[in-house]
């Protein structure tokens, strides 16, 4: 929603933003919520494999290509 507001106030001058580009900034804000949502009931059957998940999470955002890799996938 802040995004939002943020892209298309009146107010506020931002530089050109393609749609790829958002779709990229989305997967990147969601992509660790799901994996910690997916973790969460995992760390009762095995906490390492969930640590591990939140470990794959981080490390996704870290990488520049895991965002065009996961958009191409989900397309």
């Amino acid at each position: 929603m802040m995004r939002n507001y943020v892209f298309y106030s009146p107010t506020i001058k931002n530089p050109e933003v393609n749609q790829g580009e958002i779709m990229r900034g989305t997967i990147r804000t969601f992509v660790p919520i799901i994996f910690a949502v997916i973790a969460i009931p995992l760390s009762f059957a095995s906490q390492g494999l969930a640590l591990a998940l939140l470990t794959l999470a981080v490390l996704f955002n870290f990488s520049h290509q895991s965002t065009r890799l996961f958009g191409k996938f989900i397309k």
